[in-house]
């Protein structure tokens, strides 16, 4: 297990050069969740991403790769897909991006923090941030709100949530049913 007080940042996997800027970790992210992908270019973009020169053989990098992402914590497990989500990393940009500028006066844009920092940092954001307040109405369960409360709090929610993305045959099966609900011809 990794010790982020005690250990020195790493800058290598088992003797293999990785780019360990938080950008990096995004971008990873970002890969990870892009819909037009499927699972093996979101691995190849990915594991390209995080090597700097050279790569080792695909097991390994892959290991390296959950590494990485997990901040050195072989205890750590991904969450489930079936979990809501809360946070969005393109389009809560400016909202990460202040959050951190109100609770530890670092600017994202000038600084270059390395992977594992820039995860324990988020984690601790101030409760009264952009994005903390963001991710708390995401995750308020409104079924025991009534009234104008529940219409402004769901408005607050659809406004703080990016619209869904569908893959090319996921948006064709949708234009599909709109047309048969049209009265369309999916056939002609």
């Amino acid at each position: 297990m990794y010790n982020i007080l005690l250990d020195k940042l790493p800058n290598e996997y088992n003797g293999y050069l990785i780019r360990t800027s938080f950008r990096i970790g995004i971008q990873i992210c970002m890969c990870l969740d892009d819909v037009e992908l499927d699972d093996t270019d979101k691995m190849l973009i990915s594991l390209n991403l995080l090597y700097g020169n050279g790569m080792p053989e695909l097991e390994s990098a892959i290991d390296g790769l959950r590494w990485f992402m997990a901040c050195g914590n072989p205890e750590y497990k991904s969450s489930d897909n079936n979990d809501k989500t809360l946070f969005y990393w393109d389009f809560d940009s400016s909202r990460l991006y202040s959050s951190f500028k109100q609770t530890y006066s670092i600017d994202l844009a000038k600084s270059d923090l390395h992977w594992f920092e820039f995860i324990a940092l988020l984690g601790s954001l101030d409760k009264d941030s952009a994005l903390s307040k963001a991710i708390e109405i995401r995750d308020y369960d409104i079924k025991d709100v009534k009234g104008k409360a529940r219409t402004d709090l769901q408005k607050m929610k659809k406004s703080l949530t990016p619209p869904i993305q569908y893959n090319e045959e996921e948006q064709q099966k949708i234009e599909e049913f709109n047309s048969l609900l049209n009265g369309g011809d999916v056939n002609g």
